[in-house]
C-alpha cells in the first residue's frame, strides 16, 4: 500500500510509462512542480478550505477559523502567481498534453476556488482549472455537492 497522492501519481507513470514526461529531465521537473504544490499551495489551500466546509455543512466560522482563512488568503497570491507565469507558456503544467501532475493540481485549485478565493489575478491559472473541468472525465467523477 502506497498513501500520499503525489507518490501514487509519481509511482502510476512510472510503472505505466502513461501521462507522464518520458525523460529524466522531464520526469524530476514533474516532481518540481508536484513538491511545489505540496509546499506552496496545498498548505495555503487547506487554510482558505474551511470557509467551503463551513458553507457545505451550514455551520458557522468563529474568530480563529477567520484568522485561518485570512492566513491561507495572505499565502496564496505568491504560489499562484509562480503557477500563472508557467502557464504563460504551457496549456497544461507539463506543457500540451495533459498529464499526472494536472492531476494533482486540478482538484487543488478547483478548491481554492470554491472556497471562495477569486482567481480574477491570476487568469491563466483560472482559464487552466476551466480546462480541466472542461474534461469528460471531469464530468464523470463523483464529487460533494458544490465541489
Amino acid at each position: 500500500m502506497l498513501p500520499e497522492s503525489h507518490a501514487i501519481l509519481a509511482y502510476l507513470g512510472e510503472k505505466t510509462g502513461r501521462l507522464r514526461p518520458a525523460s529524466p529531465a522531464g520526469r524530476a521537473e514533474a516532481l518540481r512542480w508536484l513538491f511545489f504544490l505540496s509546499q506552496h499551495i496545498m498548505p495555503a489551500a487547506g487554510e482558505v478550505a474551511p470557509r467551503f466546509c463551513a458553507k457545505l455543512f451550514g455551520r458557522p466560522l468563529d474568530e480563529a477559523g477567520e484568522a485561518t482563512i485570512k492566513r491561507g488568503e495572505e499565502a496564496l497570491p505568491a504560489a499562484l502567481a509562480i503557477a500563472e507565469d508557467h502557464l504563460a507558456q504551457n496549456k497544461w503544467m507539463m506543457g500540451a498534453e495533459f498529464g499526472l501532475v494536472d492531476c494533482a493540481y486540478c482538484p487543488m485549485l478547483n478548491v481554492i476556488e470554491k472556497s471562495g478565493f477569486g482567481l480574477t489575478e491570476f487568469p491563466r491559472v483560472a482559464a487552466y482549472l476551466d480546462t480541466c473541468r472542461a474534461r469528460p472525465a471531469w464530468a464523470q467523477t463523483p464529487r460533494l455537492p458544490g465541489l
